[in-house]
């Protein structure tokens, strides 16, 4: 039997094939049956003319796979099926070559999360993505070397201050911002589990994206994945509904006529909002004549008493149909643009 790739075969008595491999396959081995469990057959490899199931798969030294195959049994069903052939042994591979460089990137990114923790967070995210890591702990080892630089400096300051030397403004300045910027990163990362860059960090990839260095670089600027706002585009029709509905209670205080027109050309019903508009009206108004009492002002009180008749006049109308009001005068310019479209 031919092998391919870096594998070795070897025949052995029964059928059996011993196939050594630098690598592993993802290939399932055979399941044993128990006294409480029922045989389950590893993976069926088609190899060549011939269908082998994966009894076992010994580890070997430095990463290395030990696979015993026999031939398959016709008994069972195939629930797991390969190929191995030199097209997919090429593939495979490349895939674990692959994981090999994303696993050295992943340990060369976790050394220098310190760093990486203070790019944009799209940037983190876009690391995080391609190397299986998760973006809000490069954030917080990068807020953990942030709070190491804080400790330094309030010791220099503390021995500045002790050795009889005043403070610049500048050294207060800078304390403040840090533990200011720090503390809202660790809470973002901590509470969140969302990455957050830090002023200096992000400054220095956008003056390195400006500068033309953009290959296969992230936008600063761009939002980071599941936090973009989607605004769909309505349609005219959408927004002369939408119109319709925030104007509809004030289409009640027009006369009959004018919501009769309301209604060929919506979906309007006098009895929606009617009711509900008529008692909000009488219970503000009654609060007007109160206050008209009180303070003795005629005018007001006239004008407050005259809608008080009016709403238990147009809520004992309701029952034969709709009723307008005098405050239609005031609510047929916000309904106009609707009434001509």
């Amino acid at each position: 039997m031919q092998s391919h790739g870096s594998d070795r075969v070897r025949e052995v008595a029964g059928g059996r094939v011993i196939l050594f491999s630098r690598y592993p396959k993802n290939w399932q081995p055979r399941v044993e049956k128990t006294l409480t469990s029922s045989e389950h057959p590893g993976t069926a490899i088609f190899w060549e003319e011939a269908i082998y199931e994966v009894v076992s798969a010994d580890a070997q030294p430095q990463g290395a796979v030990r696979y015993v195959l026999e031939p398959w049994r016709e008994e069972h069903a195939m629930r797991v099926t390969d190929r191995y052939d030199e097209q997919s042994e090429t593939q495979r591979f490349a895939e674990h070559q692959a994981r090999i460089k994303r696993e050295q990137k992943r340990k060369g990114t976790i050394l220098v999360a310190f760093l990486a923790g203070h790019l944009p967070a799209p940037v983190q995210e876009q690391i995080a993505g391609e190397l299986g890591v998760f973006a809000h702990r490069m954030t917080l080892m990068s807020v953990l070397s942030v709070f190491l630089v804080i400790a330094a400096l309030l010791f220099a300051m503390v021995q500045q201050l002790t050795s009889g030397r005043p403070l610049h403004p500048w050294q207060i300045i800078v304390l403040a911002f840090l533990g200011a910027e720090n503390v809202i990163r660790f809470h973002l990362a901590w509470s969140q589990s969302r990455p957050m860059g830090s002023l200096i960090g992000t400054l220095v990839y956008s003056i390195a994206y400006a500068a033309g260095w953009r290959r296969g670089m992230p936008s600063p600027m761009q939002e980071s994945k599941g936090n973009a706002l989607y605004i769909r585009e309505e349609t005219a029709d959408a927004k002369l509904r939408d119109a319709f509905h925030v104007r509809e209670p004030l289409i009640t205080l027009l006369t009959p006529a004018e919501q009769a027109r309301f209604a060929e050309r919506f979906d309007y019903d006098h009895r929606r909002h009617s009711s509900s508009v008529a008692w909000i009206l009488l219970v503000f108004s009654a609060a007007g004549v109160y206050t008209s009492i009180r303070s003795g002002s005629i005018l007001s009180l006239l004008c407050a008493g005259a809608i008080v008749i009016e709403q238990f006049m147009r809520l004992a109308a309701f029952k034969r149909g709709p009723a307008g009001s005098v405050l239609g005068l005031l609510a047929r310019p916000l309904t106009k643009k609707l009434a001509e479209s």
